[in-house]
């Protein structure tokens, strides 16, 4: 689930990021920088004026063309005529339209519009670097003329402009001969400008480092007999006029004595405050400790905040609704394989380690039965086999002298050493009695098994055997259910096992307590960053509400699959970590016993005890072929009848197989369904896997090696 999980938010966040690189163009469109700007403004009699608009601007990257904006407010009757634009001193041409298909190189164009004039500037530029625009142009009825005087208002920048404004400077010439003091001039924008006289008809404006957006402008009234043309007006304006700009003066120098004295009392508080910190220097201390602590709360909460708008909430919505989503198309199907997963992750974490895990043990660690050491060396990995327990138990039954094996004419047999007087062997079988000692559950409960389908013969054939499972399907499932709760209770008499899945409601309480300290935790944050400046409590509050939220959903959806996937997770206790260590010790050794100096091997009948435990690991075949490596007197085992021929037996890829059916049939014994109707073959599963002598079975192999104990 974690590998689709991390899947679905990284597609989430490629989808997010999606709309970054769809603005590339427009990013590069606005990686410019208008260093300086500056206009040459004169003013002719007839009431017209010729404006120059001369732009310093910084190119990042390539570029094809740009447009630039020529601010035409108050048009009424202005018209602007006799455009002219170079780069870098280089005249440009001017095309009748804009053309933003082909643009031709060395090529401008103007278009008109409500309030600006836009000019389209073609040219190629390969990099970055400065380019010089000069844009010139008449403008008609550029004066309003009244019947006390003639006004020219002319806005310098707006709204549109392409970044901040390094240096903007005008300089506004008017026609001669007029009274100094009657030519009045205004200029509206940052206070920190100057726009002054600098001759009987020139006058001059600078403003350093103008924002982007912020709109400057001129104003100037001369007397009307100055002009003889322009934008005729009716009435007299220019009390009106001073009114205003009056007005607007008082306005700036109010904020400019307010900057000031602002300005006055932060210098004054500076003073004091570096004598303060001078003879205080552990309060200081103490206080940047804690402006720290605030600038680094505020911080977080700045950082989560812009965390949640960007990808934060996205990732919420894809957890919140996939969750959902996802559970009835891919969790429902996988819901095994996951279920799986989860345990063997969690067992890996919470086994206890072996005491001693050594490479390999010659002896059996112990004597619990073969059966019950199928579940114990599958114990992790979930795959004991019935059929290998009836494998291995058939041969503690030939051990016990109980049953014996003939193989005659490609002939597989059961011999039954029935004492009771029910049925005896033939004459030519083996008469021993059996030996007077326990036998487990397990044993009895195959052996009446046995007795029952060789019908008081005494013997049976394998082929025989299989076919009476298949025909009293009731008798075998009681079999194979007895012979299952037996071995459970030989395996559990020896081996503790605990949980470690631990679920219950008080679960869903911590999560909750968690949700509700992460929001008490934004409070704080939230409260903390504000402390210098008055605390927010009303915005802290809301902020922590809405992480109590968030996080509470999240707990509740992590709540809600680990509800789903709430499976047991058995593991080992120590003493049982220690025994299985030592068995699949001991089947390292079945594997790797032909790399065994002979000194260090067993004397040959012992192999008869062990391979009851190799059938039972799945190495029986395996380690009889191995046996005829090591051992000369092998070779002339089961040539007697008093060996049963089961060496013969194991050696014989024929008696072998068949002998493997026997568990396998019963294995795949199968329930009636429930419902009715169908044939006898319409069955459910109902039974554990086959290969009670298969070659390729063991058990799950965590031994980490060492030394080699006897």
């Amino acid at each position: 689930m974690s590998r689709f999980l991390r899947k679905l938010l990284c597609f989430s966040l490629v989808i997010l990021m999606l709309p970054l690189f769809s603005l590339t163009a427009l990013a590069q469109d606005g990686s410019a920088e208008l260093r300086s700007l500056h206009f040459d403004i004169e003013l002719f009699e007839d009431g017209s004026a010729y404006i120059t608009d001369t732009r310093e601007i910084v190119f990042t990257g390539d570029r094809e063309f740009t447009r630039l904006g020529v601010n035409n407010f108050f048009a009424g009757p202005r018209e602007f005529i006799s455009w002219q634009v170079s780069i870098d001193g280089t005249p440009l041409s001017q095309l009748d339209e804009p053309d933003n298909e082909s643009r031709p190189e060395n090529t401008f164009a103007v278009e008109g519009g409500d309030g600006e004039n836009t000019v389209y500037i073609y040219f190629r530029q390969e990099g970055s670097g400065t380019r010089v625009f000069q844009i010139s142009y008449w403008v008609e009825n550029a004066v309003k003329l009244y019947s006390d005087v003639g006004e020219f208002f002319w806005n310098l920048t707006g709204e549109s402009e392409l970044s901040d404004i390094g240096a903007l400077t005008a300089t506004l010439t008017v026609p001669q001969g007029v009274p100094e003091e009657e030519f009045r001039i205004w200029a509206h924008g940052p206070l920190r400008g100057t726009f002054e006289k600098q001759s009987d008809s020139t006058a001059f404006l600078q403003v350093d480092n103008v924002p982007m957006g912020s709109i400057v402008d001129i104003r100037s009234t001369l007397p009307a007999d100055c002009f003889y043309g322009g934008w005729e007006r009716q009435g007299e304006v220019l009390d009106e006029i001073l009114a205003e700009e009056k007005e607007l003066a008082d306005s700036a120098n109010a904020k400019r004595e307010e900057e000031e004295r602002i300005k006055t009392e932060q210098e004054t508080y500076r003073a004091e405050r570096a004598e303060w910190e001078e003879n205080h220097p552990i309060l200081y201390f103490i206080e940047r400790l804690i402006d720290e602590i605030c600038y680094f709360c505020d911080k977080i909460y700045d950082f989560f905040l812009n965390f949640m708008d960007e990808i934060g909430w996205n990732i919420f919505y894809v957890l919140v609704f996939g969750s959902f989503f996802g559970f009835f198309i891919i969790i429902l199907p996988l819901h095994g394989k996951i279920e799986s997963i989860l345990r063997r992750s969690k067992q890996k974490k919470f086994r206890n380690s072996p005491t001693r895990s050594p490479q390999y043990y010659r002896d059996l660690p112990d004597d619990r039965s073969a059966p019950a050491v199928d579940r114990l060396v599958h114990f992790y990995d979930g795959k004991p086999s019935i059929s290998r327990q009836i494998s291995a138990a058939l041969l503690e039954l030939n051990l016990k002298k109980l049953i014996h094996f003939q193989t005659t004419a490609r002939n597989a047999k059961f011999l039954l050493n029935t004492q009771m007087g029910e049925a005896m062997f033939p004459s030519d079988a083996p008469l021993d009695t059996a030996e007077p000692e326990h036998i487990p559950d397990y044993q009895k409960i195959l052996w009446d098994f046995l007795r029952n389908a060789a019908d008081g013969s005494g013997r049976i054939s394998i082929e025989n055997l299989k076919k009476y499972i298949k025909d009293n399907r009731d008798a075998a499932l009681s079999f194979r259910y007895s012979f299952e709760g037996s071995v459970e209770r030989e395996f559990t008499e020896r081996v503790k096992s605990k949980d470690v899945a631990g679920y219950s409601r008080r679960r869903l309480k911590h999560r909750l307590i968690v949700s509700a300290a992460a929001g008490i935790f934004v409070i704080l944050i939230r409260m903390a960053g504000t402390l210098p400046y008055g605390i927010e409590f009303g915005e802290s509050l809301e902020s922590g509400l809405g992480v109590f939220v968030v996080v509470a959903v999240v707990e509740l959806i992590i709540h809600f699959w680990r509800f789903v996937f709430k499976t047991s997770c058995y593991v080992l206790d120590q003493q049982s970590e220690n025994d299985l260590a030592l068995w699949q010790a001991f089947g390292r050794f079945l594997d790797d016993f032909t790399t065994f100096k002979d000194k260090e091997l067993p004397e040959f009948p012992v192999w008869r005890g062990y391979m009851v435990y190799a059938v039972a690991m799945g190495k029986g075949q395996t380690v009889a072929r191995a046996l005829a490596l090591k051992y000369p007197e092998a070779s002339a085992a089961g040539m007697s009848a008093s060996d049963d021929d089961w060496y013969r037996w194991m050696q014989e890829t024929t008696f072998y197989d068949a002998m493997d059916s026997i568990g396998r049939e019963v294995a795949e014994v199968k329930e009636p369904r429930s419902s009715g109707g169908g044939s006898d073959n319409d069955w459910s599963d109902g039974g554990g896997g086959g290969g009670g002598f298969s070659d390729s079975g063991g058990g799950s192999d965590s031994g980490s090696g060492g030394s080699f104990i006897d």
